[in-house]
């Protein structure tokens, strides 16, 4: 998947993330563990650990000019079959390129590549802390479904030592339907 997206006169590409983008994925991700309000994990997976714990066909980079100004995947949501038709969001934003709709685009475009992919439904789990997370999903057509209670413990940023609640969003796709046998 190669799209060109514009918005204003910036160029937002949406590529497939390849090995070559890691150390770019990689200090996007680090950015986030920095901040504290974005993950409950500690470290960057490796780059075989992208490939293995990531969906197949779902990883995607956002470039404005040469440069990866974020990154989206999905994971899995359960283990079970009669769910592989669900995602879980994924998505990192170079502190640089927010507010210039890179969120919105990548989002936008993992939606897409999620439902050419046979997924019928994404999840996203978001701290409330996480406004601005919240608001990207919200803008792409997600729905808050419940929350999960004192779930992880943050142990790094603003909010160490706190047991913290997640929020739970929700897409469901309009072009998969459900009214379909799966094979």
């Amino acid at each position: 998947m190669t799209k060109d997206l514009i918005f204003d006169t910036e160029a937002i590409r949406i590529l497939p993330m390849e090995e070559a983008h890691y150390q770019e994925v990689l200090r996007i991700h680090q950015q986030g563990l920095q901040n504290g309000y974005s993950t409950f994990s500690v470290r960057s997976l490796t780059w075989s650990e992208l490939q293995t714990e990531k969906m197949a066909g779902q990883k995607l980079v956002a470039m404005i000019n040469h440069d990866v100004v974020g990154w989206a995947t999905l994971t899995p949501a359960f283990a079970r079959m009669a769910y592989r038709g669900v995602g879980e969001v994924s998505i990192y934003i170079d502190e640089a390129a927010r507010g210039r709709k890179v969120g919105k685009t990548l989002l936008k475009a993992l939606i897409q590549s999620s439902e050419e992919g046979g997924l019928w439904a994404l999840h996203s789990l978001i701290l409330p802390e996480n406004t601005g997370s919240i608001a990207l999903h919200q803008a792409c057509g997600f729905r808050e479904v419940g929350y999960f209670e004192r779930i992880g413990f943050m142990s790094h940023g603003p909010l160490a030592g706190k047991w913290l609640n997640v929020l739970v969003f929700e897409r469901r796709s309009s072009k998969v339907g459900l009214d379909r046998e799966l094979v």
